[in-house]
């Protein structure tokens, strides 16, 4: 007798087949380090975006005070960080007097500073390429720019001193002439009649906006203005101002040596290579020779400089002594 064996139909074959497949998705379990990239991934909260100009009207979020002082402190510490960027311990310590000296600022523990030259031994610091250090610089550039722009229309107060205050210094060691010459104007014009600077403050914003104006605008008349205006007191100023205008180098290097104040010095160091090419000029044509070193003393530039940026033909023997002029010879008369 046969046995009878019903027919399946395409869909029941499809369905035992299915049943003998062995899953594969239940088998296997994910691993802890795929589960905790998971939960960090779900975890993360989502980045704003940042604050657009208002000037471009790209946004206006920055125009609440709020808002403006949570995006100023953000600027602060951003800042902080970046000065863990900076290897030369001098120049560590002027980045860190732009947050010291302000008055309304992020409290930053008494400890931060050598924290921060301690981290500079960190091995992950050689990661940090050059390019990384200015592109951050950058980023709190156009960040202070932004605040600024958001708190033209407002009422000036000490917090837009302080943004104003601290825009400047920094800006000043970036070397940023676009940035810190108006926040120096905004200053004295705009903020200064409203919310009086301190005969500190007004020293150092005038002092910078002066030197400025001789040393990178050579606008002479304008620099004696500004200080026979606000700070008439400040001497160390006018004796620069006057050793540039009268090229008296010996004086205005004396001076710039014992300048301390960073955005000062900063202001002085832009003429440094003019008033040397004044130097070598009188040096050329007062000597023959003259001893290297006291050449580079003078000057303020090793020898292989002075050859190169100023393009000085002059000879070096091997006793250390430059000609500069070669002497004519008489030339006797004979009857």
């Amino acid at each position: 007798m046969s046995s009878f064996r019903p027919m399946l139909s395409s869909k029941s074959k499809d369905q035992s087949q299915k049943k003998k497949l062995p899953n594969k998705c239940t088998s296997a379990t994910p691993s802890e380090a795929v589960l905790e990239s998971r939960r960090k991934r779900f975890n993360k909260k989502p980045e704003e975006k940042d604050y657009g100009l208002l000037s471009r009207g790209e946004d206006t979020r920055l125009t609440q005070r709020s808002d403006q002082i949570l995006y100023f402190d953000d600027i602060q510490r951003k800042y902080i960080q970046c000065c863990s960027l900076i290897s030369n311990s001098d120049e560590l310590r002027k980045a860190f007097d732009v947050i010291s000296n302000l008055n309304y600022k992020l409290p930053i523990p008494h400890n931060t500073l050598p924290s921060v030259i301690q981290s500079q031994k960190d091995t992950r610091m050689n990661e940090l390429n050059q390019n990384d250090k200015t592109r951050s610089f950058e980023d709190i550039e156009l960040s202070l720019r932004k605040l600024r722009e958001a708190t033209l229309a407002c009422r000036a107060d000490k917090f837009i001193k302080s943004i104003f205050l601290f825009s400047m210094r920094v800006t000043v060691l970036f070397g940023s002439f676009q940035s810190y010459v108006p926040c120096i104007k905004h200053l004295i014009y705009n903020v200064h009649p409203t919310v009086p600077l301190s005969s500190s403050e007004l020293a150092e914003v005038c002092g910078i906006y002066a030197l400025h104006l001789a040393h990178f605008n050579n606008e002479i008349l304008d620099a004696y203005s500004i200080l026979e205006t606000y700070i008439p007191y400040e001497t160390r100023v006018w004796e620069i101002i006057r050793a540039w205008h009268t090229k008296d180098y010996v004086t205005w290097r004396r001076l710039y040596e014992m300048e301390r104040e960073p955005g000062r010095l900063k202001m002085i160091e832009i003429g440094e290579k003019k008033i040397a090419i004044e130097a070598l000029k009188r040096i050329g044509v007062s000597y023959f020779t003259i001893q290297v070193k006291d050449l580079e003393n003078i000057v303020g530039y090793k020898w292989d400089t002075i050859v190169k940026t100023f393009k000085c033909g002059w000879r070096l023997d091997s006793n250390g002594k430059v000609t500069l002029r070669e002497r004519k010879a008489k030339i006797s008369l004979t009857s």
